[in-house]
């Protein structure tokens, strides 16, 4: 089975980044998620390919990553990290997607409860900011 990855990036202030997809997507079309991707063949594991895709889709160098949590998602199985950035140091740029947000553990909770589509990786968050 192939390997995926993505992270949940928290911030200096402690928000988190949630990275909306267009509908040039393979999957998830349109929908906030985490930033992640494929494993390439050339890398050691998750966790390298994870710092690619961060740099790729958002310009941010992460660090301090934890591997969290894992599940099966469309023939995959995917990693997820925890990890942090500072953007007072770096900027962020939109490498893919139609947009990036970091938004307060409050703000997020009340954005997936309100989005029309379920997915995951919003899982993911929901349960990370529960036994935060």
């Amino acid at each position: 089975m192939k390997k995926g990855t993505a992270g949940i990036i928290e911030n200096f202030d402690g928000s988190l980044l949630l990275h909306l997809r267009d509908n040039n997507a393979p999957t998830m079309k349109n929908q906030w998620c985490l930033v992640g991707g494929s494993v390439k063949s050339t890398e050691e594991g998750t966790k390298q390919a994870l710092i690619r895709e961060v740099k790729e889709e958002t310009g941010l160098d992460v660090n301090s990553l934890k591997l969290i949590q894992g599940f099966s998602f469309n023939n995959k199985n995917i990693d997820i990290y925890h990890c942090y950035v500072d953007t007072r140091r770096q900027k962020v740029t939109l490498g893919e997607g139609s947009g990036m947000h970091f938004f307060a553990p409050n703000e997020l909770n009340t954005l997936i409860e309100k989005l029309p589509y379920k997915n995951q990786y919003l899982d993911s968050i929901k349960l990370f900011l529960k036994n935060r």
